[in-house]
Formats: C-alpha cells, sequence, structure tokens
C-alpha cells in the first residue's frame, strides 16, 4: 500500500454509520463489499441504514474492509472520537528502508529536522503580525502534516533499530 501523506488527517465522518457507509462506497458497493468481508449485502444495508440504530459493523468486518480497500475509514473515525491521529508509515517504504536501516534512520532524521525548520518557520511567519488567519492556518497545515509523517516515520526505523518495531517497550 502506497504512503499517502494526508491520510492520518482527521476526517469528520459524523457518525460510525458515517463511516462504515464510506467503507462500504471505497469498496465498490454493497455487493462488492459483502464480497470482501464475512457479512451479507442485506446486513451491510442495515449497517449503513440510520433507521437502524441497532445495526453496527462489527470490528472485524471493518479491517476486513479497510485492509481490501486500503481505505482506513472506521479507524480514522475511532481514533479522532479519541483525539488521536493515524499515520500510514507505508509498509513497501519500510522494507525498503529495513534493508539500509542506518543510512535510511540517518535520511529520514533529516528530513525530519527539514520538515520541523518548515513548519517552525512558516508558523513564525503567520504569526508575525500577532494573528493567524483562517487561510494561514490552512496554509501552515501542509508543513505540519509532513513533521507528523517525517517524525513517525522516524520513530519507526528507530523501533527497529532496537528490535521494538510493535513499539511497544517490550522485546
Amino acid at each position: 500500500m502506497p504512503s499517502r501523506i494526508n491520510s492520518y488527517r482527521p476526517k469528520h465522518h459524523g457518525t460510525l454509520k458515517d463511516a462504515a457507509t464510506e467503507l462500504i462506497e471505497a469498496a465498490g458497493g454493497l455487493r462488492e463489499a459483502a464480497e470482501l468481508c464475512r457479512v451479507s449485502k442485506t446486513r451491510l444495508g442495515e449497517i449503513c441504514s440510520p433507521h437502524r440504530e441497532d445495526a453496527h459493523m462489527p470490528v472485524d468486518v471493518a479491517l476486513a474492509l479497510e485492509k481490501a480497500t486500503g481505505r482506513p475509514a472506521m479507524t480514522e473515525h475511532l481514533a479522532a472520537r479519541h483525539g488521536l491521529l493515524v499515520i500510514e508509515i507505508g509498509a513497501a517504504e519500510t522494507a525498503v528502508m529495513l534493508n539500509d536501516l542506518q543510512g535510511h534512520v540517518l535520511r529520514q532524521n533529516g528530513a525530519t529536522v527539514k520538515a520541523a525548520a518548515d513548519a517552525i518557520s512558516q508558523q513564525m511567519e503567520a504569526s508575525a503580525d500577532g494573528v493567524v488567519t483562517d487561510a494561514e492556518a490552512v496554509a501552515m497545515l501542509p508543513s505540519l502534516e509532513r513533521l507528523l509523517v517525517t517524525a513517525a516515520r522516524l520513530r519507526h526505523l528507530l523501533l527497529h533499530m532496537t528490535n521494538d518495531a510493535e513499539g511497544d517497550g517490550i522485546d
């Protein structure tokens, strides 16, 4: 799955049903989604229906559809409800990086420092007059997003160096 820089932006899905609907649409519709998971087309329709408050997408179904579509709609929704962000590291990139771990750690460290400098520079420029406008805030987001992604990738590589790729502190 390719890395998507903006994939971790908190999305406003509204409800769990909205996130489930987004996943089903990403799969191509009810029939296609049903082929990708253990739930029938009819049940998926019930899950999306605002008139069926008792019908929700099971976690294993959400995971199967997220994996199949490459779109973590439910995960992003749940993370956002907890004030968290989802940052995709990029499994293919990580595999390549692990072949030359030391070199990639150094390059990723440099990329993180550059992204931080860019973000700080934009923030300083935007706040120079003591007010950050909506337009300036929007303009700052891409550099902050690059900083978050590069820092997350650096963290991931460093965890691999310490043989703690899961990041749980347990070897």
